[in-house]
């Protein structure tokens, strides 16, 4: 009844003056969100559109802007850099895009492009974000499952307390958190993308969490080492949810439901914790970037022995180093161990002259030193037996009670064998 007494209105009096001052029925007369507006977004053709009749009304009636902020952003062309046309044939309808890979790609891929410009999209493009969400999901999905059994109340390890190579990880956490935060303020979401995706794919799954397999997998349950570690994942998997809850909306959501995170039964009810990225130890950081330019010349030194078949897994692998610089030397005598597991290998020396055709690597030590340090790594196939449970290649098996076993496994196993007997 109430839509047969509506009339459509013909006096317009002109399209951009009736649009320019929308904030008059905006932001007061009507929803009464406040004035003025935190933010005006549209298209860079609204320079002189929108942007501009909004701004001299506004002008004219209160004397100030109506908005704090603009953002503009460029528009969505094909792969070849084409307005999109349905004569053309190349329109890529985001319902579509929802059906096939769901709104969380979709939203991926927004907060991928630079929108200071046009964005492209095209199926091939869409792939490629679907890969990329994948890698990212699969990070979740490893860390999660690591943290069967964890309560942070009865096991979480203080930040100084932990190993090094977690604080390394929680201090890389907060780098990457406080530049997510910093491009949020600024809208660029392109940086947000490649900062978290980065973190997701170099630091956590290509170094910390490959390395980090070993004390997950073969300490004892409640070992200190293996609790260390897994307060690292679950300081960082709740702050990547919360960082990622604008962008992966249904991700985040379930990962959050997943392991239960807090009170509030969804991440979109909580409210910012900077305390999970607010971990930061300089001598981590730098002990560990150290070992993470080493492990990469390691693993380019152990692809000529892979490819030659000589190996399967660089854990066969005995490793040794040669350098002029007496402050790497001392860095190494002191971190030898840490190197050890840091590049999974057998085993680490540090000689005088290399034995095997070495690979050359020069690097900047990250450790404050301004000066170029050049480490020659020489690689050959370890002569020590493997241990049946963690793999390793160690001097001590075939030793033990149970001969298939080192140190640490067989100490574990008996432990376990013992509090499972009645």
């Amino acid at each position: 009844d109430q839509v047969d007494e509506l009339e459509m209105e013909t006096d317009i009096l002109d399209v951009w003056f009736d649009s320019g001052v929308s904030h008059q029925s905006v932001l007061e007369q009507g929803h009464k969100v406040g004035y003025p507006a935190d933010l005006y977004l549209e298209g860079s053709d609204q320079h002189r559109g929108w942007f501009q009749s909004s701004l001299i009304t506004s002008m004219a009636l209160r004397g100030q802007a109506p908005y704090k902020q603009v953002l503009t952003h460029g528009f969505v062309v094909d792969g070849s850099g084409r307005k999109m046309s349905k004569s053309m044939g190349n329109v890529v309808a985001p319902q579509d895009i929802i059906k096939t890979n769901g709104a969380d790609i979709l939203r991926l891929w927004v907060s991928s492009c630079d929108t200071d410009h046009d964005v492209r999209m095209s199926p091939e493009i869409l792939d490629r974000m679907a890969e990329a969400y994948r890698k990212m999901r699969n990070t979740f999905r490893y860390m999660l499952g690591n943290l069967n059994g964890f309560d942070p109340d009865v096991n979480a390890v203080p930040f100084d307390q932990m190993e090094s190579i977690d604080r390394w990880a929680l201090s890389r956490l907060n780098q990457v958190a406080n530049q997510v935060l910093e491009a949020y303020d600024q809208y660029a979401f392109h940086r947000i993308y490649h900062l978290i995706y980065e973190f997701c794919v170099m630091d956590l799954s290509s170094f910390y969490l490959d390395i980090m397999k070993d004390r997950l997998y073969c300490e004892h349950p409640e070992d200190a080492k293996r609790l260390s570690a897994q307060t690292a994942l679950w300081t960082i998997s709740k702050a990547l949810c919360q960082l990622l809850s604008p962008i992966l909306v249904f991700t985040s959501d379930e990962v959050w439901r997943s392991f239960d995170f807090g009170e509030e039964q969804s991440v979109h009810q909580s409210v910012w914790q900077p305390e999970l990225w607010s971990h930061r130890d300089a001598e981590s950081l730098a002990t560990w970037n150290v070992i993470r330019g080493l492990r990469r010349g390691v693993d380019l030194a152990a692809e000529k022995l892979r490819a030659q078949g000589d190996i399967r897994s660089s854990l066969e692998c005995a490793v040794q180093l040669q350098t002029d610089s007496a402050e790497l030397k001392s860095f190494l005598g002191a971190q030898m161990d840490a190197v050890t597991f840091g590049c999974l290998v057998a085993n680490v020396q540090l000689a005088e002259e290399v034995t095997a055709d070495p690979w050359d690597l020069t690097w900047l030590n990250a450790k404050g030193c301004e000066e170029t340090v050049a480490v020659k790594i020489s690689v050959a196939k370890s002569v020590e037996a493997k241990c049946a449970r963690c793999w390793r290649y160690l001097p001590e098996v075939g030793t033990l009670t149970d001969p298939e076993l080192c140190q640490r496994c067989d100490s574990v196993q008996q432990t376990l064998v013992s509090t499972q007997e009645p």
